[in-house]
């Protein structure tokens, strides 16, 4: 014979892709029993009202909504039957768009062969990444957030892009552009 101890039922909830999301994203809330048994039922509830059922759920919150869950055990020898999981507060961020403005070192057309830095200034947001372009090509190593060059197109207006990624629990990805002309000596 084979007497077991007496086991309380627990449940812990843990969310992905964790409990601060970028506005609009979904996030899903699993499972991690201990004594459930062989076949336990879960109910998801969010704010208090039922919301779905099995070990996992994915929905769209909005910010502050408060998730768990109950699991019904079917432990042999449980000392309850439903037990409420601790409760996920997920909070909600708004994605900011970045403003990209560029800025030329030169008041006016360069010459040829005339170097030219391009700094670009970023609005609402952080930037961990830069990428820039010169007429849709991006130029290795021009990673940073000024760009020196010197080999402008003579005969019609180079467009030059930055492309920067902002950092934070939503980044997000945006540009600026502006077109060099180079003059002619004479």
């Amino acid at each position: 014979i084979v007497v077991n101890p007496h086991s309380l039922p627990s449940v812990m909830v843990s969310s992905n892709p964790g409990d601060t999301i970028c506005s609009g994203n979904s996030v899903t809330v699993s499972t991690t029993p201990l004594y459930g048994g062989t076949s336990p039922v879960y109910d998801w509830l969010v704010n208090g009202v039922a919301a779905g059922s099995g070990p996992s759920y994915t929905f769209v919150p909005v910010d502050g909504d408060v998730v768990y869950c109950k699991m019904t055990s079917n432990h042999p020898c449980r000392t309850k039957n439903i037990v409420s999981s601790n409760r996920e507060v997920i909070s909600v961020v708004d994605q900011i768009i970045p403003v990209v403005t560029i800025h030329a070192s030169a008041v006016s057309n360069i010459l040829p062969g005339q170097s030219d830095t391009l700094t670009a200034s970023v609005a609402n947001g952080t930037p961990v990444a830069y990428q820039w372009y010169i007429n849709g090509v991006p130029i290795s190593g021009a990673t940073n957030g000024s760009f020196i060059h010197n080999t402008f197109n003579e005969f019609r207006p180079d467009s030059v892009t930055c492309i920067v990624t902002t950092g934070g629990n939503c980044p997000i990805t945006s540009f600026g552009w502006i077109y060099i002309s180079v003059g002619k000596v004479g």
